[in-house]
């Protein structure tokens, strides 16, 4: 389970800073999965 700043953090870097859901996962060290789910 990711806490709740991880989730923003994963919301403002692919809609702001525009990175893709492959790059927010290997930065933040979690499954692209996880970040789709929480983008969606």
């Amino acid at each position: 389970m990711i806490k709740l700043d991880q989730k923003a953090e994963i919301l403002m870097k692919y809609f702001r800073e525009n990175m893709s859901q492959r790059a927010i996962a290997r930065e933040m060290k979690v499954s692209r999965t996880t970040v789709r789910k929480y983008i969606n």
